[in-house]
């Protein structure tokens, strides 16, 4: 006979996790019901990725595709899903089949989380919550215009294209303005000598005058010939 708490234990949801090489999803230990081409079988080992089977298989093949219901049995109802499933393999024996589910909707992955967090955490589920999950939306549509507009989008108007160029046309101005100041400042700074101050050196000629006396200019023509005198 066992004990209360080995029954208790034996009632609760279990979840076996493996290797990522392996699985990708994690693995349930949660009795639900598939039916395949008319023939119900329960589930012992499932995820979002699939299901396996202990029971023999005679209708399908492995890679075959295939409808199959989902069928998860609460107190008062159930609630059956319906998805796309191919046979991944059967055992050689015949006694053990493994399916993994193919082309999900939104709709229905929305359904698998909340089914599978309600199982795990204990919560009781009501239609009303199974009405509330199938009519909400939970994923966010794809953006049907993209965030950067390029200046030659063929939605944007010829006045935005204009003001775009113009945009890009000054930014290339500016930054060329801005280089060419910094150029000019580095010529300025390293290669610029400034001189504040100077000294001129020319050839000079003494005149000795013999005897005191004073210079001062006389009219004489631009060019003289030479021997003439004009002082």
């Amino acid at each position: 006979m066992q004990s209360p708490i080995a029954e208790q234990k034996l009632g609760q949801p279990q979840i076996v996790h493996e290797t990522e090489v392996h699985r990708q999803h994690v693995r349930l230990k949660i009795p639900i019901v598939v039916e395949i081409d008319g023939s119900r079988f329960t589930v012992d080992d499932w995820s979002m990725g699939g299901f396996g089977i202990q029971a023999e298989m005679s209708s399908r093949q492995p890679g075959e595709n295939f409808a199959a219901r989902l069928i998860f049995p609460f107190e008062d109802f159930e609630v059956s899903l319906r998805l796309d499933c191919q046979m991944v393999y059967i055992l050689e024996d015949n006694s053990r089949f493994g399916c993994r589910f193919t082309s999900m909707s939104r709709g229905q992955l929305s359904m698998f989380r909340y089914l599978i967090d309600a199982y795990l955490s204990g919560e009781m589920v009501s239609g009303g919550d199974i009405l509330h999950i199938a009519g909400r939306e939970n994923t966010a549509e794809a953006r049907a215009q993209p965030l950067s507009f390029t200046p030659f989008a063929e939605e944007e108007t010829m006045g935005r294209k204009v003001r775009r160029i113009a945009g890009f046309a000054l930014l290339a101005v500016v930054g060329l303005l801005l280089v060419t100041a910094v150029a000019l400042g580095l010529q300025d700074r390293f290669f610029t000598v400034r001189a504040e101050s100077a000294v001129i050196h020319a050839p000079t000629v003494r005149l000795r005058a013999p005897i005191a006396g004073a210079l001062r200019p006389v009219d004489a023509p631009s060019l003289l010939e030479p021997g003439t005198v004009f002082a």
